[in-house]
């Protein structure tokens, strides 16, 4: 029988969880990190470590064109980067909403650019809270962002004139995966509830390239055949529903296997 390695696909805090530094000196830096995925009607959990006291504010936008999460070439794990791309993007939107804060000067980035458009995005919120001066190994301290709907957000955390970025996916979809060298069996629920999904479309990815495709039955499940690359992206949607996730199979006879 075959060995594999099966990944469970949660809406995957492993896409978006990523540091994201701000755009400032070594000295003067805000982190911050996502702690979690979460299901409609929770709250996205922020941690936040800088080395200034007052207050940060947290905004938050919905990304209307959500294919990009597919196109396998948007790094969501690194949020400097995506703050230099799109920054005129958080900028419009908080305008077009009437938000009054202050546009923030963007410092240049070292790293390489992203000719891409940026996104649609629409400005949802802000959330004022107070920071406490940690030590630097202190784990910081958590902001908690309420999320209105499912979707993909971008959250901007701002302390003083210091600035960063972070993703979140908010999605009551979980998908587990399991493969054997023919096919790729998956099953989607409710992450809350553990209850089957019917419908959720399947898409197999590669480098950005798709695959496969298949749909999930009234039990949830899926079985897509194929011969795939040992690394696979497989992404899941419905409705403003996502998940996304990265499978790895290794045959029972291959000479390396971890």
């Amino acid at each position: 029988m075959n060995a594999r390695v099966a990944s469970a696909l949660l809406t995957a805090a492993s896409l978006i969880g990523g540091l994201a530094a701000a755009p400032r000196s070594i000295a003067d830096e805000l982190f911050t990190t996502v702690d979690r995925t979460v299901a409609p009607g929770e709250r996205a959990l922020v941690r936040v470590r800088t080395d200034a006291t007052g207050s940060a504010t947290a905004l938050l936008y919905r990304i209307e064109d959500t294919a990009m999460l597919f196109d396998g070439q948007t790094d969501f794990e690194n949020g400097a980067a995506l703050y230099a791309a799109w920054k005129h993007a958080l900028d419009a939107a908080r305008t077009t909403a009437g938000n009054r804060l202050p546009l923030l000067p963007l410092e240049p980035s070292t790293g390489p650019s992203d000719e891409r458009p940026a996104p649609t995005l629409t400005f949802i919120s802000s959330t004022v809270v107070a920071l406490t001066k940690v030590a630097t190994a202190a784990p910081g301290q958590t902001l908690e962002v309420p999320v209105p709907a499912s979707g993909l957000y971008l959250i901007e955390v701002r302390a003083g004139t210091r600035a960063a970025l972070v993703s979140a996916l908010v999605s009551r979809v979980a998908l587990v995966t399991k493969r054997d060298g023919a096919r790729l069996v998956a099953f989607a629920v409710d992450r809350t509830g553990g209850t089957p999904i019917e419908g959720v479309a399947l898409d197999v990815r590669s480098g950005g390239t798709s695959l496969a495709t298949g749909k999930t039955d009234a039990k949830g499940l899926a079985s897509i055949e194929g011969t795939f690359p040992a690394t696979i992206s497989v992404y899941g949607s419905i409705g403003d529903d996502l998940a996304y996730g990265d499978d790895t199979y290794v045959p029972a006879d291959a000479s390396t296997r971890r």
